[in-house]
């Protein structure tokens, strides 16, 4: 399971390296209504996870393009602070840090190594 939240620590941290200011994840869907999964996210990444109150936001966000399509709001912003809010903020565990910090690293060298693997079976192509 650490592989998808290292992966978005991953991306978090190419983000922040290109100039960009990331503080929270925001989690919706299936794996949201999963507790370890959430916990991990946030372990992994340092940065609290936001769960929405209705489990199902999939369908809320399409209801809210729905509301803002037949005009009921005038901007999507609007339509979301109307019919979304937070549920809970899943903060990450410190105890866990160096942990993780850990793991990322061997996280980022496999994926080092499977550049490496990648080339080598180009020459069979």
């Amino acid at each position: 399971m650490c592989c998808i939240q290292h992966g978005t620590k991953h991306v978090v941290d190419s983000m922040t390296a290109q100039g960009h200011q990331m503080n929270t994840i925001f989690a919706c869907g299936g794996g949201s209504q999963n507790d370890v999964f959430i916990q991990v996210h946030a372990d992994v990444t340092g940065l609290p996870v936001v769960l929405a109150k209705e489990k199902e936001s999939v369908l809320v966000g399409a209801a809210m393009l729905g509301a803002c399509s037949s005009s009921h709001f005038p901007s999507l912003e609007m339509a979301m602070s109307k019919m979304s809010s937070v549920g809970r903020i899943v903060q990450p565990d410190p105890n866990t840090q160096k942990y993780y910090l850990k793991r990322h690293e061997v996280f980022l060298r496999m994926i080092e190594d499977q550049r490496c693997y990648r080339a080598t079976m180009m020459d069979l192509v």
